[in-house]
């Protein structure tokens, strides 16, 4: 199971944790999200394809950048 973490720099609350939860809700391959609110993180443990995830995500409204 890969790992994918991306720095999302206007992660700010739980309102954002939650919108970002419900954009990613349909997308398959996921088997867990944790957010760091005070690192502006999210990592994503499953097997998908980081840039559909990268692309969701902005069109949330957040700008995700993925950390290798």
């Amino acid at each position: 199971m890969a790992e994918i973490t991306f720095h999302v720099k206007d992660l700010h609350c739980e309102k954002c944790v939650e919108k970002i939860c419900q954009a990613l809700e349909n997308l398959g391959g996921m088997e867990e999200i944790n957010f760091d609110l005070r690192e502006n993180l999210i990592k994503i443990e499953g097997e998908t394809d980081p840039v559909t995830i990268q692309q969701i995500i902005q069109d949330a409204g957040y700008t995700p950048i993925l950390i290798q």
